[in-house]
């Protein structure tokens, strides 16, 4: 999986909660902060997306929206969560 192709992915889903231009999203912006300036729920609406996204890839994992929330996560944190949850392999569990 191409990071170049997440990162368009993830901006693409920022762009359609806000009225930023592709070009003006960058990497260090925090999400819940400006110019962002998410709240709580179009951050849960962006986690969604995300899981969406992911759930294309690979069924079996999943983003939660408390991650998503995560204090001072910025864009290129997500991009970086998203990289790591589609490239690592699922733990195993035992019980």
């Amino acid at each position: 999986m191409d990071r170049e192709l997440i990162k368009n992915t993830v901006v693409s889903y920022i762009i359609s909660s806000t009225k930023h231009l592709p070009e003006q999203v960058k990497d260090c912006y925090v999400l819940s902060k400006w110019p962002l300036a998410f709240d709580k729920y179009t951050l849960a609406f962006l986690a969604i997306d995300c899981d969406r996204y992911i759930k294309t890839i690979d069924p079996a994992k999943d983003i939660f929206v408390c991650e998503v929330r995560k204090k001072n996560l910025t864009v290129e944190g997500l991009i970086d969560l998203l990289v790591n949850k589609i490239i690592t392999e699922p733990k195993e569990i035992t019980i």
